[in-house]
């Protein structure tokens, strides 16, 4: 037995020693610099039936800039350009504010756009087989009980190097066992540029709910 003095070095040991999971999913992760898909979105109660279904176009670029917008059944956006959210609602004539951090904290998208060194502070990672990944959050008040993601496998015959977009999938479980799933289609790590593709202008006469940069204020 170790004499108990011990015990906290054995146990630092042990805290820093990497998971073989998580240094999968970061290789995986880290090619993702830029990215760009379709998505199909379908939400499955906890009875596992359908309730909702979206479609339409997400976009990142490392650090911190993320865009995803609904374009069926309705129209919405959401855009971040490494600082401020903005969620807007067409159909509701309506923009909400609110700083980064405080909006997707915990998210697959912070996820996604952040470091992928707090990747082991935020979660549990925990490799289900080849090509999916599942992440436990560690915070007891996440707003989520687990994040799937899943990866493209790579073409027969490939022994080296990583899909060219190998992010296609990811599930989402909540505490009320609803679950969330995203089909990414066509993703590609190499989007054609697009100019302000993450900046906001708040359109005239919709209504503001938080505090808009003066730099992003209404024109």
């Amino acid at each position: 037995m170790l004499p108990v003095a011990l015990w906290p070095i054995v146990a630092a040991v042990a805290a820093a020693t990497p998971n073989p999971d998580a240094t999968a999913l970061r290789e995986l992760l880290a090619p993702m610099q830029a990215y760009a898909a379709d998505f199909e979105q379908v939400v499955f109660d906890g009875r596992g039936r359908a309730v909702q279904t979206a479609s339409g176009t997400m976009r990142l670029e490392r650090p911190g800039r993320f865009r995803w917008e609904v374009v069926e059944p309705y129209s919405q956006l959401v855009v971040t350009d490494g600082t401020t959210v903005y969620v807007y609602d067409a159909d509701l004539a309506q923009v909400t504010v609110q700083p980064l951090d405080e909006t997707l904290e915990g998210t697959p998208a912070r996820l996604l756009i952040g470091s992928m060194d707090a990747l082991e502070s935020m979660f549990t990672v925990v490799r289900e087989d080849e090509t999916t990944f599942a992440l436990h959050p560690l915070d007891d008040e996440a707003l989520y009980r687990r994040i799937r993601l899943e990866f493209a496998p790579k073409p027969a015959g490939e022994s080296a190097g990583m899909p060219d977009a190998p992010l296609v999938g990811i599930v989402i479980l909540d505490h009320l066992d609803q679950e969330t799933r995203v089909a990414f289609r066509d993703p590609t790590l190499q989007p054609e540029p697009a100019p302000g593709v993450f900046d906001f202008q708040v359109p005239e006469d919709v209504d503001v709910i938080g505090d808009v940069p003066a730099r992003s204020s209404a024109r």
